[in-house]
């Protein structure tokens, strides 16, 4: 290992005490007094910048018409924000329905996350959609894709991400500003 390596090396923080760092920082976000649309901004953020986090979105869910759609995101083409899907519908829509999380290998066909020519083959990572619910009321899913060589989340990034959904929820029930 070089002294450049080293030194790299020594400035990051060990993966379980960055996840407790970005968890403590999405915590004072979440609990913050603005408006809950620019505090999950700021978490995708924050996951985008600490988790190796290449493309990220809450997914919330209209009860009147069982429609899901992307509230906020990371990494998304605008395209993605037009798209809607229905409960049981794609990856996100199968997890609000059954308020079970998915974890896999690169999502090829979820349409909320669209790829564009030769991209599926570019990323070597994982996909993770985990619910937000209240109460056991689904709210909608965070859908989140990891980058294989940046992983924070010592290989627990289904945990560290349903941990994530729970506080958004917790979020979600606040008022919209104080």
């Amino acid at each position: 290992m070089t002294g450049e390596e080293l030194a790299r090396s020594a400035a990051r923080p060990a993966p379980r005490a960055g996840m407790l760092a970005t968890l403590l920082e999405i915590g004072q976000t979440l609990a913050s007094p603005v408006e809950l649309r620019t505090a999950l901004e700021r978490v995708l953020g924050t996951l985008e910048r600490d988790a190796g986090v290449r493309r990220a979105a809450v997914l919330m869910l209209d009860s009147g018409s069982e429609e899901i759609r992307v509230a906020v995101s990371v990494g998304l083409a605008a395209e993605a924000h037009r798209v809607r899907c229905r409960l049981g519908q794609g990856i996100a829509g199968r997890v609000v329905e059954s308020g079970r999380p998915v974890a896999m290998a690169v999502p090829s066909r979820e349409p909320l996350f669209p790829r564009g020519a030769g991209e599926e083959s570019a990323l070597e990572g994982s996909f993770y959609c985990v619910p937000i619910a209240a109460e056991r009321r689904p709210l909608g899913a965070l859908a989140i894709e990891v980058r294989q060589d940046d992983q924070a989340d010592g290989g627990d990034g289904g945990h560290f991400f349903a941990l994530i959904a729970t506080m958004i929820s917790r979020g979600r029930r606040r008022p919209s500003s104080r």
